[in-house]
């Protein structure tokens, strides 16, 4: 029980950037408001005084306690000589939120997939890569996070004992990017996890522009419903789609036979799109198939530019501007009911039934 943060990714910083990234790590900690507590023994007395972290003998440091939450948590920690940054339970306030900021700090500097998440699940990182901007006078963008397929196989492949579980799975979508950067998230990624999410039965020809991504993804599906009726042997159909899919482009383009029409459409369509509706068709679950294929299975289709060149240039400028910088009060604000003030408030001292 309780709330654990981690890092879902590799912490694996490159040598030449170590030293950059151990000093941003401890000026995250030092503003974040972390320090240790050192026993002193004075006049008889024991007192117990603040100090900032500074890393040890051993090029490492442990903490507890954060200053501005005025409180302590399980020991978290960074390991300086392997760049490696480790935490237990941190309760929901400002030790949480320094924390998963020091978690962040392996997103800006690998090219790696990799998360912040608390309780096993990934946390929208906009206001921390934000207090990044202002603590270190750098222009970050959430850039990586709009790798949206490579990020949802991420999440795919971190959450196999959830995989049942879509809401779980949306969660973690609708986490990678805030509301206002959805906006530059649109494309065949997007709109493939969502076909995936929520299925493609409703899907019709009325409701759909012609020669849109829809159209080609209906047509699809229906060339593969067509496919698997007609097959007496469905798991044996399954095999020989499989087998098209791990074919080149030349070789799908002089198919021929009961798989002809498909392989016309892989010609334009992603490999997952076909195995996303073969297996919704089959009632089966997509990943268990998809983690065997993806690798093997083609990647040369010739998809057309579907949005127009106007939205495509507004997409990439949004996707690379920085993010606009926060102070450290105001990422360190809580929004707290008032009943959690560990005194009472002035203004309901008269109000005996607050």
């Amino acid at each position: 029980m309780g709330t654990f943060a981690d890092y879902s990714g590799e912490m694996t910083i490159p040598p030449h950037l170590r030293k950059e990234f151990t000093e941003r790590m401890m000026k995250i900690l030092h503003y974040g408001g972390m320090m240790n507590i050192n026993k002193v023994d004075m006049f008889n007395s024991e007192i117990y005084l603040l100090s900032p972290l500074t890393l040890s003998k051993n090029n490492d440091v442990a903490f507890y306690y954060n200053y501005f939450e005025d409180d302590s948590w399980e020991s978290a920690g960074y390991n300086a000589k392997k760049c490696v940054f480790w935490s237990n339970k941190v309760g929901g306030r400002e030790f949480c939120d320094v924390v998963t900021a020091a978690y962040t700090l392996y997103e800006m500097y690998t090219d790696k997939i990799g998360f912040t998440l608390v309780n096993g699940e990934l946390i929208d990182t906009h206001s921390i890569v934000s207090w990044f901007n202002h603590l270190f006078g750098t222009k970050y963008s959430l850039k990586k996070r709009f790798r949206i397929w490579e990020n949802f196989e991420h999440i795919l492949e971190k959450n196999e004992e959830y995989i049942d579980n879509k809401a779980i799975l949306h969660n973690n979508i609708y986490s990678l990017l805030p509301d206002e950067l959805m906006m530059y998230a649109g494309g065949t990624d997007l709109t493939d996890v969502l076909y995936y999410l929520n299925g493609t039965e409703s899907l019709n020809d009325k409701d759909i522009e012609p020669d849109s991504y829809p159209a080609h993804v209906l047509k699809c599906r229906q060339q593969l419903e067509s496919y698997f009726e007609n097959a007496q042997n469905k798991d044996k159909a399954k095999e020989e789609l499989w087998s098209l899919l791990k074919k080149n482009y030349n070789e799908r383009q002089q198919s021929n036979g009961k798989l002809q029409d498909i392989s016309a459409t892989t010609l334009i369509l992603s490999a997952r799109i076909v195995v996303i509706l073969a297996t919704e068709i089959l009632g089966l679950e997509f990943w268990s198939e998809w983690k065997e294929l993806r690798k093997i299975v083609y990647h040369d289709e010739k998809t057309p530019v579907y949005a127009s060149p106007e939205i495509v240039e507004a997409r990439q400028k949004g996707i690379k501007e920085s993010i606009p910088s926060m102070r450290t009060a105001d990422f360190l604000y809580q929004e707290l009911p008032y009943f959690f003030y560990r005194d009472e408030p002035d203004e309901v001292k008269s109000n005996p039934d607050y």
